[in-house]
């Protein structure tokens, strides 16, 4: 049996949780796969968008430009001179937290995104896949604009193909081709902070993608190219 076939065996229906281990599963997305110069070079490419957006806001209507204006927090410009970045994060649907410092010195930190790969796999079977770290850069911008030290709480990040069918039998709302199924996806709460404060940092960045789910309480977020919805 492929891989896909023993995910898949696992959703019988959408309750159910873990009952089969994948756990050897879960060494084929080492972080080794990550070629670490490619990831500098689309690094400055991730930072040159943030400015590039932030020009696009400017030449729009007025209230654009009012609402840049407001945006002049240091968030966007210091990722670049932030030569140690550090995310905490906690999963309800595992009861794990994780805090890691993920980039130092000017580099991303293997350990720490091998780390962040296991805590962000699919809750449901287990299975892990490298995440990007520029989606992580996202995260981190978000901490900044909002001026949290706490934890994101992760409700879905990677999905298995699998998963992402089973979930669209029941929610119209996901995409057949989404994020999460590239490890480019996140969805998040943070505590004591509402979701559409969230919802308006992420859309103010206008880095990637933005998706706000008020009845469920959480916000999609994406490497993507920058949308809106809610």
């Amino acid at each position: 049996m492929d891989q896909a076939g023993k995910c898949h065996n696992l959703y019988m229906d959408r309750d159910v949780r873990m009952l089969k281990s994948c756990s050897d599963l879960e060494n084929e997305s080492d972080v080794s796969d990550i070629n670490v110069s490619q990831l500098q070079l689309n690094r400055r490419k991730f930072l040159a968008g943030i400015t590039a957006s932030a020009t696009a806001m400017l030449l729009g209507p007025l209230i654009q430009v009012a609402e840049a204006s407001r945006h002049t927090s240091p968030a966007a410009s210091l990722l670049a001179s932030e030569t140690t970045r550090n995310l905490a994060f906690y999963s309800p649907n595992t009861k794990e937290h994780l805090a890691v410092t993920y980039f130092d010195n000017g580099r991303y930190v293997r350990s720490a995104l091998k780390e962040v790969n296991h805590h962000f796999r699919d809750h449901y079977c287990g299975r892990v896949h490298v995440i990007d770290p520029h989606l992580l850069d996202y995260l981190y911008t978000i901490k900044m604009e909002l001026g949290f030290s706490g934890s994101f709480h992760i409700l879905s990040a990677y999905r298995t193909p699998a998963t992402n069918n089973m979930l669209r039998k029941h929610s119209s709302k996901v995409a057949k081709h989404s994020y999460h199924i590239y490890g480019k996806a996140v969805d998040i709460r943070v505590p004591g902070i509402g979701t559409w404060k969230l919802r308006k940092a992420a859309y103010r960045l206008r880095i990637g993608g933005v998706g706000y789910y008020k009845r469920q309480r959480f916000v999609h977020v994406d490497t993507g190219q920058f949308r809106a919805w809610w």
